[in-house]
């Protein structure tokens, strides 16, 4: 296989971009890069790593020499701020991630290094890093292949997951899987024995993926040597902290070289897919069938095969239609994107492959979708080994010139769940279809991809927005304008004081995407089972005697219940009587948003807010 590599090296010393990119490397500022100097590539990273809006790059893989920090400058142009960025030089780099492991609204980021001590490089926020591994925690020597972030626990935090291949000196010899557990404010301890995840295959890729839509992040680990060593796992997360095997039930278990992968719901009927790179002659394509409740690899009636040894994967909806099309990174030949038909599953119509070879030639194992000059078109930046013969570039930088329909981009903020939102479902529904994408983390391969989701809209000008949040929270907006990037900030409720006898409190709602909606605060003496609102959602109290006189004028208990939210704040007094008997007694408060004199509800609250009275 790495004979051919180097065969079509020198056979093809010219870069071929379709005519649907162009290549703006030279332009960039990023040319000039030395190739990666590991066979099978080092990772690099994608990220508003300063604050400023846009896609900066890191760029990892000679070893012993810097890091490179490369600051987006807008139009598809970067400044190099390697010297000043403080993370140093590379070492035998294999996975890299980013995060925002302390919620402090950067992007932090880990570099995993072959059998080597991995590095935690914390951002103060202007794109200038500590490394701060020990410190807090992340003391591995292995040899970190993938580095996945989610927040498996559901408690605001991220953990981490990584994926490892062989012991050092042991080709063939699996060495164990890590999870990490993010105790706060970036710091972790390893719980990988408690939960049961020291997967044992060769693994290569190992995201988070919510595959059955529980709430609860899964872990698909994607292994080489599949048929010799062992095959690709799910692990099903069971809530209390650990997980099971469920590769077998789930007919997740394939037995293939696996190297990269993505997952979305790729046909728009509400299952989450997957496509996991191979050799020759098939990728992998598993399609989920709800009525089977299992996985079923349809990658030869889908037309996305390949032919060629793949790497890294992403899904992207690269001309807007509404439909996510898949890019492949080959080793041995011509990258391809395979578009959409745009045509349910059950229609097995194949997925044509571009015809001009959208990659570069040159030896490549990793890649990055994503658009850099945040024009709405994603964009695709390559990343090169060093080869025998006429030696490539270090990377080339392709913007995508498509003529395209209309687009919306969710960056989530989360202020109970992870500051990022990774884990958020996110639905876009437009004259009656619905695309769904997961704010994800760890796909592709060795790699770090913009953790924004991107939908083409097609002849949209504006959408409906819903997020599931890894809190539980839902929200739906109406009516966006499409053409932007929507910034939704998690919904929050909260008491303001103490519920003391014979005082005021608040309680308050900050629903920020809402903003000039009604709102309703309510209270109720019992939390559970809750009350059906008819549109899937449930209530969280059940509506009683308490919340009926709550809700009446001059009711002596709660004064502003009703309200309209400005800059997307509304609150409501609490008036605790100064009554001795009611110390210890619990009230459960809830509140719901929604258009004046219109309906469905636009936000509720997963779970109500208790209120105990003290003296």
């Amino acid at each position: 296989m790495y004979f051919a590599r180097i065969a079509l090296v020198l056979a093809s010393p010219t870069i071929v971009v379709a005519q649907s990119f162009a290549d703006v490397t030279a332009a960039s500022g990023m040319q000039g890069t030395a190739p990666a100097d590991l066979r099978y590539g080092s990772g690099m990273a994608t990220g508003d790593f300063d604050g400023d809006g846009d896609l900066d790059v890191v760029l990892t893989g000679t070893l012993g020499q810097p890091i490179r920090y490369f600051r987006n400058e807008g139009a598809m142009t970067f400044s190099d701020r390697s010297p000043q960025s403080g993370l140093g030089t590379s070492g035998s780099v294999r996975g890299v991630g980013t995060a925002d492991i302390d919620n402090d609204g950067d992007l932090d980021l880990v570099i995993g290094n072959w059998h080597g001590a991995v590095q935690l490089f914390v951002n103060d926020g202007g794109g200038v890093f500590v490394d701060e591994a020990v410190s807090r925690g992340l003391v591995h020597v292995a040899s970190n292949w993938s580095m996945s972030f989610g927040d498996y626990d559901r408690d605001g935090w991220l953990d981490l997951y990584v994926g490892n291949r062989y012991l050092a000196g042991q080709p063939g010899f699996p060495e164990a899987n890590i999870l990490y557990r993010n105790t706060g404010d970036g710091h972790f301890v390893d719980v990988t024995v408690a939960a049961g995840v020291g997967h044992l295959g060769a693994t290569f890729v190992a995201p988070f993926v919510d595959y059955d839509e529980d709430g609860w992040p899964d872990i698909v680990c994607v292994n080489d040597k599949g048929p010799a060593i062992l095959p690709n796992e799910l692990y099903r997360n069971l809530g209390d902290g650990t997980f099971v095997p469920f590769g077998t039930s789930t007919g997740a278990n394939d037995a293939i070289d696996g190297m990269g992968l993505d997952f979305v719901d790729a046909f728009r009927d509400g299952g989450i897919d997957y496509v996991c790179s191979d050799i020759p002659p098939n990728h992998l394509f598993n399609v989920w069938y709800p009525a089977l409740q299992k996985y079923i690899d349809d990658a030869v009636p889908l037309g996305v095969t390949g032919g060629h040894t793949g790497w890294a994967v992403q899904f992207l909806d690269v001309d807007n239609d509404g439909w996510q099309d898949l890019h492949v990174v080959h080793e041995d030949g011509p990258n391809h994107l395979y578009r959409n038909p745009a045509m349910p599953h059950a229609s097995s119509v194949p997925w044509s492959e571009l015809g001009d070879a959208l990659a570069p030639t040159w030896i490549q194992t990793t890649a990055i979708a994503a658009d850099f000059d945040e024009d709405g078109r994603v964009d695709l930046l390559h990343r090169f080994e060093h080869a025998f013969g006429p030696q490539p570039p270090g990377l080339a930088l392709h913007r995508n010139v498509l003529p395209a329909g209309h687009w919306l981009r969710v960056h989530t903020v989360g202020t109970v769940s992870n500051a990022q939102g990774i884990g958020a479902r996110v639905d876009v529904i437009t004259a009656g279809t619905r695309q769904r994408q997961h704010v994800r983390n760890g796909i592709g391969f060795l790699s770090s991809n913009d953790t924004r989701v991107h939908f083409g809209v097609g002849d949209a000008s504006a959408v409906d927005v819903e997020v599931w949040w890894p809190s539980g929270q839902t929200q739906r907006i109406e009516g966006v304008p499409v053409d932007q990037t929507l910034t939704i900030v998690e919904p929050r409720m909260r008491l303001l004081g103490d519920a003391a006898l014979g005082t005021d409190c608040a309680i308050e709602l900050s629903v920020p995407a809402d903003d000039g909606m009604q709102y309703a605060i309510l209270v109720a003496t019992n939390d559970a089972p809750g009350t059906p609102l008819g549109d899937g959602r449930v209530l969280p109290i059940v509506i009683d005697a308490v919340t009926e006189a709550a809700m009446g004028p001059g009711n002596g208990l709660i004064d502003g219940h009703l309200g309209v939210l400005q800059g997307g704040v509304g609150s409501a007094v609490l008036s605790v009587p100064d009554q001795s008997w009611i110390v210890g007694l619990t009230l459960f408060a809830t509140g719901i948003t929604y258009e004046p004199g219109a309906w469905p509800i636009g936000t509720t609250f997963p779970r109500a807010m208790p209120i105990t009275f003290v003296p």
